[in-house]
């Protein structure tokens, strides 16, 4: 069962609509400015992470996920991206992800690249980052600050974004 972009934010804005969405004080003030492609640093910190952050912005899947995407995934002549999510794996749904139009260049550039996987460094070290150099690392590129940051705020980022119509 495909599981479409469409009927995912369906789902998603009828969750969101029954939640209560709680931001601690100045939280949104100090996350506002990290947007990766802001922060040309963040590529100064290699193993592609600024392309992993960039999908995990605009697509708002999981690290897990993103380490694990093929390559044959990708179709650039559609602009989607076909896979099964980790969490949806053992319900046997795999999901159609468009790819827009501020992602578009960097899938490209790892499609044009080859391999079995878009980043192979990340599918090897998954879920071990003795070979890769932690997030913490593009954070302090970045110079943002404070506790509780990691890869998956990307995915709050993705659901704020989407919920907001940015």
């Amino acid at each position: 069962m495909w599981l479409t972009y469409e009927r995912w934010l369906e789902a998603a804005n009828k969750k969101l609509n029954s939640m209560t969405l709680r931001i601690r004080r100045n939280a949104c003030k100090r996350f506002a400015k990290w947007a990766v492609e802001s922060y040309p640093a963040v590529n100064t910190v290699g193993h592609d992470w600024y392309e992993a952050s960039m999908i995990a912005r605009h697509k708002g899947l999981r690290y897990s996920d993103i380490a694990r995407i093929k390559t044959a995934a990708v179709n650039i002549d559609k602009g989607e991206i076909r896979m099964r999510p980790i969490k949806t794996k053992r319900f046997g749904i795999d999901i159609t992800n468009p790819i827009n139009s501020a992602l578009m260049p960097v899938m490209e550039a790892l499609v044009k690249r080859g391999g079995e996987h878009l980043f192979p460094e990340h599918a090897a070290a998954y879920p071990r980052f003795d070979k890769v150099s932690p997030f913490r690392d593009v954070l302090d590129a970045a110079k943002v600050t404070g506790e509780g940051h990691t890869f998956h705020s990307w995915r709050h980022t993705f659901r704020t974004r989407v919920t907001l119509g940015i």
